[in-house]
């Protein structure tokens, strides 16, 4: 399995990890790998390294959902701070709110 290690440890090292972190940093790198991360087994035939890729790509695909949520987030929040009537505001963010839930309860493994 040492093929497997190299994949893996040089996907993690082409991560651009000295710059800030943004849509258009990240976003290539998903793509590149996208097809590597689809082909995970189960968890504990893992070796360290495509654990640490793993992680990486999750924790990465996660920034992203948030950021591509992010303008509509601070419309909701500035409708929200504004005289909008409550009823209305819950109605009109209702989904909104749920992709934002429903990010946080996808399952991650986070190695240790």
């Amino acid at each position: 399995m040492k093929l497997n290690k190299d994949i893996y440890s040089n996907a993690v090292s082409e991560f651009p990890t000295d710059q800030v972190l943004n849509e258009v940093i990240i976003t290539p790198w998903l793509n590149t790998y996208k097809s590597l991360y689809k082909e995970f087994d189960l968890p504990p035939l893992w070796n360290e390294e495509e654990m640490h890729f793993f992680d990486l790509y999750s924790r990465l695909e996660t920034l992203i959902e948030y950021y591509r949520l992010k303008e509509l987030a601070q419309i909701a929040l500035d409708d929200y701070n504004s005289e909008i009537d409550k009823k209305e505001y819950l109605s009109k963010y209702e989904q909104l709110g749920n992709q934002l839930v429903l990010i946080d309860l996808q399952p991650r493994i986070h190695s240790k």
